[in-house]
């Protein structure tokens, strides 16, 4: 809003979309440049870090304070761990898939 222009170069992507309007995904070349909703996107995250990036989305049941917006987590760790409204959610899988969240009250059962 004040004209002002900051450069950032980061290796932690899923802080950019809290401090970024735009962004500039590049590899040895500029890949995709943008506001940060069309250049984060898993085509051009897989383009840019050939698979090494898992990208977990989650229902808005499991967001505290949810403001309608989908929230997604940009990782390269196998095992995720993320905390939401019910306590901890966890991947339990190496493979990525939606399907195997749960909750920790969920494993105690």
């Amino acid at each position: 809003d004040d004209g002002c222009i900051i450069l950032v170069s980061t290796h932690n992507l899923g802080s950019v979309p809290e401090f970024c309007d735009r962004a500039v995904l590049l590899n040895k070349t500029v890949l995709a440049s943008g506001p940060v909703e069309e250049v984060f996107t898993e085509p051009n995250l897989t383009k840019a870090f050939g698979g090494v990036l898992r990208q977990f989305h989650f229902e808005h049941s499991t967001i505290q304070n949810h403001d309608g917006r989908q929230v997604r987590v940009l990782t390269d760790d196998e095992r995720p761990l993320v905390f939401g409204k019910d306590g901890h959610l966890e991947y339990k899988d190496r493979t990525g898939r939606e399907d195997l969240v749960k909750t920790r009250s969920e494993e105690q059962d």
